[in-house]
């Protein structure tokens, strides 16, 4: 269990190794049951009509022609119509998703067939798709580079009032929020290989646990009353999959991290409109 002393039920790890050997079969389906029914939110967005056909066109084209660059040239030709429109960020996923199958589609593979690094995970796939969401006219900013959250440094100083070099977790990506004069860590992002290690996955968990629980934490010094409406999110990458969950604040000092949603990026054009679902599960359609 990776979430040593930190007092966060960790419902996202549903493995036998996890908490979940400390609770029977039904006391733990109970404890999943009541939190999932406190923390409830939409499954998933309901998605833009124009997207939804702007897809289906481009896998036809696909279909037809086996050439990824026609489903590009479309994307490019209607770009002028939806310029200033929420749907602009969809469209320019969709026109990241189709680079990636056409230039590194090594990176979208179960089994690559090259040497890949987390850092080329990050770097090539999910930084460029999180921007498309939160470019720099939103009041988020996504800190890179293994940054660190002051509040988490200020934390363990004081558990360590002697030491000195103390620094808090290193963290892949950071997902700064500005707003009304105040900063605040809304997102820790961990990123991990694209391999069935699963003792790798689940110690990268734990720690991005304990940042996102910080994040947590330095909301609610800024909020003080509320504080059990605050949220924070987690994102754990695995090579072209991703993990999204939450945690919150229940009673008794109790943190809960829950599963939301899980991303996956399509290996292939065959694969392309199965991805339609994901702009409504991660809420990038508008």
């Amino acid at each position: 269990m990776s979430n040593g002393l930190s007092s966060i039920l960790d419902l996202v790890d549903q493995s036998y190794t996890s908490q979940r050997k400390l609770f029977t079969s039904a006391e733990w389906q109970q404890i999943n049951q009541l939190f999932q029914n406190k923390r409830r939110i939409p499954d998933t967005s309901p998605l833009n009509p124009t997207l939804s056909t702007t897809l289906k066109v481009i896998d036809a084209m696909l279909k037809q022609t086996s050439n990824i660059k026609m489903g590009l040239l479309y994307l490019y030709k209607i770009y002028g119509k939806h310029h200033s429109t929420s749907l602009m960020p969809s469209l320019q996923i969709s026109e990241h998703v189709l680079n990636l199958l056409d230039q590194e589609s090594d990176l979208l593979q179960v089994k690559p067939t090259t040497m890949i690094s987390e850092t080329d995970y990050v770097a090539y796939i999910w930084l460029p798709l999180f921007r498309k969401l939160f470019h720099a006219g939103t009041n988020i900013q996504i800190k890179t580079g293994k940054t660190t959250f002051p509040f988490s440094t200020a934390s363990k100083q004081q558990l360590y009032p002697g030491a000195s070099n103390v620094t808090g977790f290193k963290i892949d990506l950071r997902f700064v929020v500005h707003q009304d004069g105040l900063d605040f860590d809304a997102c820790s992002v961990e990123a991990c290989y694209n391999s069935a290690d699963d003792d790798r996955i689940i110690a990268d968990e734990g720690k991005l646990n304990r940042e996102v629980k910080d994040d947590l934490d330095g909301m609610m010094t800024l909020v003080h009353y509320e504080s059990r409406a605050c949220t924070a999110w987690g994102v754990q990458i695995m090579g072209p999959s991703c993990l999204i969950f939450s945690l919150h604040l229940s009673d008794q000092g109790l943190y809960i991290a829950l599963p939301r949603f899980d991303i996956m990026l399509p290996r292939s054009t065959a694969e392309l409109i199965k991805f339609e679902k994901n702009y409504g599960k991660s809420h990038i359609s508008p």
